[in-house]
């Protein structure tokens, strides 16, 4: 384990240590200061460790450069003032097996690619204020653990989180479909919607032809023939 936010100065001296290293350590930095919170993960990613402890250091905004730590697998962001989470995380960090966000203030999770994620296992969220789940968390089949406690949610119900994550995940995962029917029902309607619209034009097209077309006629009529509509009138007399 390395403290305060220091680095060997060379992990090859480490020899055989340095992959239960590299793979088991958590690292973790006392210092707020953004410019040193960014220099500590650009460090932690070139040092090649996958597990980062973020907890309790007062940060406001996810910090950005996470993201690219791509091979990171364990991150801990306990304690601090997180008010929302970029849309991309689960896209661009597809490694992440535990997610510790406890005590934060954030309202919603994304969804972006959750449902495809294939590493995630504990997701820690107490202590948040979150209302509602999102539903493509059913899908992930990776997942055995999920803290909850401390949010005011409304989705899924009391009822439903009381009987635990396998139940949670299949009252997320019925809404996860629902939601699949309802847009492809809403797909069709706006399909046959669009059918009748063109429909309903070509039908006005073939009539302003018509009248165009006789206009046309009548215009190429010589003067001394009678006009279409006179001709019209007198055929029917």
């Amino acid at each position: 384990m390395i403290n305060n936010g220091e680095f060997p100065s060379d992990l090859s001296d480490m020899k055989g240590q340095k992959k239960s290293f590299k793979t088991d350590s958590i690292i973790y930095i006392d210092n707020n200061k953004e410019n040193d919170l960014i220099q500590f993960i650009s460090k932690a990613q070139q040092q090649g460790f996958n597990c980062l402890d973020l907890s309790k250091r007062n940060i406001k905004e996810f910090p950005s450069q996470l993201l690219d730590f791509t091979t990171l697998q364990y991150l801990y962001l306990e304690g601090n003032q997180l008010v929302q989470l970029p849309n991309d995380l689960f896209t661009r960090l597809k490694n992440l097996k535990w997610l510790d966000l406890r005590n934060n203030q954030l309202t919603s999770i994304p969804s972006d690619d959750l449902a495809k994620h294939n590493f995630l296992q504990y997701l820690l969220l107490s202590g948040n204020r979150l209302q509602t789940l999102p539903c493509e968390l059913g899908k992930v089949k990776t997942l055995s653990a999920l803290n909850l406690d401390g949010n005011p949610l409304i989705h899924p119900p009391f009822e439903i989180i009381k009987q635990g994550i396998k139940a949670i995940q299949q009252y997320l995962r019925d809404k996860f479909n629902e939601n699949d029917k309802s847009i492809s029902s809403d797909d069709n309607l706006d399909d046959d919607e669009e059918v009748e619209e063109v429909e309903e034009k070509d039908n006005d097209d073939d009539d302003d032809d018509d009248d165009d077309d006789d206009q046309h006629r009548t215009k190429l009529n010589p003067p001394h023939r009678p006009s279409l509509p006179s001709r019209k009138s007198k055929y029917f007399e």
